[in-house]
């Protein structure tokens, strides 16, 4: 009875041997994917903030180009629209100081002076349309930077994920070792 007892005895730590290495093989194993899986997180994370990052760069330069060309516009129509009046204004006052000038021409000086300022009149239009276009460009703007603040809370947020789950298999291992050594005591 006795050699039966060390033989079962002997069996027992046997399959004691056996599961303690199925559970050091599932605990590296747990390891490991959660390692794979934190890797791919961080690396697509980091590709998020790449393309995020690119495309701001961009939307930045476009603005910054949409603005120096408002800016342009509205110089060269300004510089366009002086020149114009000072023209007319310098052909106005050569005609009255000339008085043989006639009455149709001053006709025709008035139509030149209303055309200006129709242009100056669409023109104008022109650049607080392309103000509105900037505005509402820095709107979304805005956006997209709290969209990028969310994936980084997102990004975070899954991270905590990973790590509770890590914790919860190591501690489901290490509770589940000591129970099995109670059911084999018990035998």
């Amino acid at each position: 009875l006795l050699r039966r007892g060390e033989g079962l005895h002997d069996d027992i730590r046997g399959v004691e041997r056996v599961l303690f290495q199925r559970v050091e093989d599932r605990i590296l194993l747990s390891e490991r994917r959660a390692a794979e899986h934190q890797a791919q997180l961080e690396a697509s994370s980091k590709t998020l903030r790449e393309a995020l990052s690119t495309r701001f760069r961009a939307l930045e330069g476009w603005i910054q180009q949409q603005k120096a060309d408002k800016a342009d516009i509205i110089d060269c129509v300004m510089s366009r629209v002086t020149a114009q009046i000072r023209e007319q204004g310098a052909a106005a006052e050569a005609a009255s100081r000339h008085s043989e000038m006639s009455v149709s021409q001053l006709h025709a000086l008035g139509a030149k002076l209303e055309e200006v300022a129709a242009g100056l009149a669409q023109q104008t239009n022109t650049a607080r349309v392309l103000h509105e276009i900037c505005g509402t460009l820095t709107h979304r703007l805005i956006a997209v930077e709290a969209m990028a603040r969310q994936t980084e809370v997102l990004a975070l947020h899954l991270d905590g994920r990973l790590r509770d789950a890590e914790a919860e298999l190591r501690r489901d291992a290490s509770d589940t070792a000591p129970s099995r050594y109670q059911q084999l005591d018990a035998m």
